[in-house]
């Protein structure tokens, strides 16, 4: 009867150990991903398109205080690295702004 016990354990014990087996080979199968086939009729990617910033834009933007606004935006252009853009916006500080505004725009083209 002893001898039947530590069979039917030993027979537990291997069942056991087979299904764990199972479950981690299982685990450690790649997942299989169905991509969609790439044919003619999908559409192009989207193209980045560069923004333009308007005239009605800044004036949505700024309000009254026009030339503040453009040198805040200005200040932004050089942070994000669009020096041209900067320097286009300041020249029109420089030109239209009073003077406080001008003084403020040729410093910050000094340190373009």
């Amino acid at each position: 009867m002893k001898a039947h016990l530590i069979f039917f354990i030993e027979i537990i014990l291997a069942i056991i150990i087979l299904l764990v087996s199972i479950f981690f080979l299982k685990k450690k199968q790649p997942l299989q991903v169905n991509l969609p086939r790439v044919t003619h009729d999908m559409p192009e990617p989207i193209k980045k398109v560069p923004t333009l910033i308007t005239s009605q834009d800044i004036k949505a933007i700024a309000g009254d205080d026009r030339m503040t606004t453009q040198l805040d935006l200005a200040r932004a252009y050089i942070e994000i690295g669009k020096k041209k853009l900067a320097k286009k916006i300041l020249d029109h500080v420089t030109q239209y702004g009073n003077l406080n505004q001008q003084q403020v725009a040729k410093q910050l083209m000094m340190n373009l």
